[in-house]
């Protein structure tokens, strides 16, 4: 596995990428974990005729901070392109997480064409574009109530053992 970086017009892309005729294209969604380590489970999986490539947007896992105001979606999808053109990516099975899951519906339209997605927990319009002044999700209102009165571990914890019959509660 090769790891480096790669100056776009968005900022500088951590990338990690193992050459193989056919790749597993990982996009993360928001957050500090890269998307190497987020999808390592997924990684190990493929046979050794298949290899990947991992993409760290700016401001998440290994990419530096760089300002984006003023990008948009479309920038994001131009440059992961360019990063599948530059490695001479021809045939691909793109692994979309949260946010990227939208972003994946803008390389469907790209030339290089995706030969299957897999879009783990898509983040849906509904989030991308929601007015957070007001919550967007009232049947969540009451679990999160729930939470704040008993503390996420102690939630999770009955949510656990609410789900399971009394015999698999005394395995876990």
């Amino acid at each position: 596995m090769k790891r480096f970086e790669v100056s776009t017009e968005i900022g500088s892309l951590s990338v990690a990428y193992q050459k193989q005729k056919k790749v597993l294209v990982c996009l993360n969604g928001a957050g500090l974990l890269p998307s190497y380590e987020n999808f390592s489970l997924i990684l190990e999986k493929p046979p050794p005729t298949i290899g990947y490539l991992t993409i760290d947007f700016p401001n998440t896992g290994r990419s530096p901070i760089h300002d984006q105001a003023g990008k948009k979606l479309d920038n994001l999808a131009d440059v992961v392109y360019e990063v599948l053109e530059e490695l001479g990516i021809s045939e691909y099975i793109l692994c979309a997480h949260s946010w990227s899951g939208i972003l994946a519906c803008k390389l469907l339209e790209k030339p290089i064409k995706c030969q299957t997605l897999v879009a783990i927990e898509p983040t849906t319009k509904k989030v991308m574009f929601a007015d957070f002044s007001e919550n967007p999700y009232l049947e969540m209102e009451e679990q999160m109530r729930l939470i704040d009165e008993c503390g996420p571990e102690l939630y999770f914890k009955n949510l656990t053992q609410a789900t399971f019959s009394p015999e698999t509660n005394k395995k876990i």
